[in-house]
């Protein structure tokens, strides 16, 4: 367990085999079963990498460990704190606010929708031959109807 020694290091040692034919002549002699290395090495705390899986191996890591530290930041006793105080602000204002801009967001939609209907009905009377009698010489370009906010479960209930 080379990393155990660096307080700094990553959790596993990672073993870089330099090309991929050398981690398909570690994997068995018929290379269907790769299991028991596998297990093998997570039991030593190490893990294996050909070159071209290097990258993501490092990318993902990287993630894991970001989102580890995150979720500790989270469970300290200030932010804890910090969000016992302001859950009733986002609960008490900013929910029931976004609740109110989803329906008035609906009301705009439909408002619209009915404004484009009305528009290509005036238009069309507007051309009529017993009115100007006018060529179409292209169609009438509106945007297409709009579709509103749908509707997602509270994740608060």
């Amino acid at each position: 367990r080379y990393h155990a020694d660096l307080p700094t290091a990553l959790s596993r040692t990672w073993l870089l085999l330099p090309g991929d034919g050398y981690l398909q002549a570690a994997y068995s002699a018929d290379g269907a079963s790769n299991r028991e290395l596998h297990n093998y090495a997570e039991e030593k705390g190490v893990a294996l990498v050909g070159p071209h899986g290097l990258r993501s191996m490092l990318q993902l890591w990287r993630t894991i460990q970001a989102e580890a530290e995150d979720s500790a930041l989270v469970e300290t006793p200030g932010v804890q704190e910090q969000l016992s105080r302001l859950q009733p602000l986002w609960r008490a204002k900013a929910l029931p606010q976004s609740v109110k801009l989803g329906e008035a967001i609906k009301g705009v939609v439909t408002t619209y929708n009915e404004l484009r209907e009305i528009i290509i009905e005036f238009e069309d009377e507007l051309r009529h031959k017993e009115v100007l009698d006018l060529p179409k010489l292209r169609s009438t370009s509106l945007p297409a109807k709009l579709q509103g906010p749908t509707e997602a479960p509270s994740p608060i209930a």
